[in-house]
């Protein structure tokens, strides 16, 4: 039988972190795109919405391991396992690891080919390539930084949760301006 007070109270308590987490990959492509539109020009922005698709995959990986391992760590929790629930965080770390690599890999040697998969104007496939490449070439952060916010809303720590995404979001702005 569930304690609706106990579940009223983690649900407001975890609400505004949720929401600034999912928010901050939307609050990322829209500056992204502000600042390559003012700064470059509306072919960039075909560029950069041309590897939407990309980011988008590099997002479903983090979900994936950070929510499967997620999953499981609480499993082993709620079965007294806690050593178990740090296997599984490892474990999908070790994981993004090695497929950051592999797509690290093909964001430097392959860019060339997936620009020209997902472009066919010859005069914008050169920045199709070069965002296509610092995408996957930054494919771990993209992906790892899933893990951690499973966990701390698994530990109920919604606050560093909340200042994770801040930062992140703060940086990218940084990032943008200055590069």
């Amino acid at each position: 039988k569930r304690n609706n007070k106990f579940m009223t109270r983690e649900f407001r308590r975890a609400l505004f972190p949720v929401m600034v987490s999912v928010l901050g990959g939307t609050i990322n492509a829209l500056i992204d795109s502000a600042f390559v539109t003012r700064r470059l020009d509306s072919k960039a922005l075909v560029a950069v919405t041309l590897n939407m698709p990309i980011f988008l995959i590099l997002c479903t990986i983090g979900c994936l391991f950070g929510g499967g391992a997620f999953v499981a760590a609480s499993n082993s929790i709620g079965k007294s396992e806690d050593e178990d629930a740090g296997k599984f965080y490892h474990s999908a770390v070790f994981f993004v690891v090695v497929i950051s690599v592999i797509l690290t890999l093909a964001g430097a040697f392959g860019s060339e080919y997936i620009a020209r998969y997902l472009c066919d104007d010859a005069t914008i496939i050169p920045m199709v390539q070069s965002y296509c490449r610092i995408t996957l070439l930054g494919s771990f952060s993209y992906i790892i930084i899933y893990i951690p916010s499973y966990f701390l809303q698994l530990n109920g720590d919604s606050k560093s949760m909340t200042i994770m995404m801040g930062v992140l979001i703060v940086t990218d702005i940084i990032f943008d301006w200055l590069l």
